[in-house]
């Protein structure tokens, strides 16, 4: 007796399905495979272009801390005495290798992650 209880309820559950899908399918609605196709390389090329500049980021961020840090110790110590050296040719040559190096380095490190 219940073996057929269940059949009856599964016949009741099956009607009701059929007949929710058959009052959503005319509201149901299919994009065109190449909008789906188009879409999906956009996000595909955006996920791209966020990995690659990613580092990149990083080294920016790196590199204005520096130079508010070079700025905080050119506050701190004084325009004169260390002002001098900076301003000097050889002075602004190793002050820009030292950005420079420091951008790579971590550029490098961020990109190994």
């Amino acid at each position: 007796m219940s073996l057929m209880r269940k059949d009856e309820e599964n016949q009741i559950l099956r009607e009701a399905m059929q007949s929710a899908k058959s009052a959503a399918m005319p509201q149901a609605r299919l994009e065109p495979a190449e909008l789906v196709w188009w879409r999906a390389q956009l996000r595909k090329r955006q996920a791209a272009l966020e990995k690659v500049s990613a580092p990149v980021r990083g080294v920016q961020e790196f590199t204005a801390a520096l130079v508010l840090c070079v700025a905080a110790v050119v506050a701190i110590s004084g325009w004169g005495g260390l002002l001098k050296p900076l301003l000097s040719t050889a002075g602004l040559v190793g002050l820009g290798m030292v950005v420079v190096l420091a951008g790579v380095v971590v550029y490098l490190t961020l990109e190994r992650e």
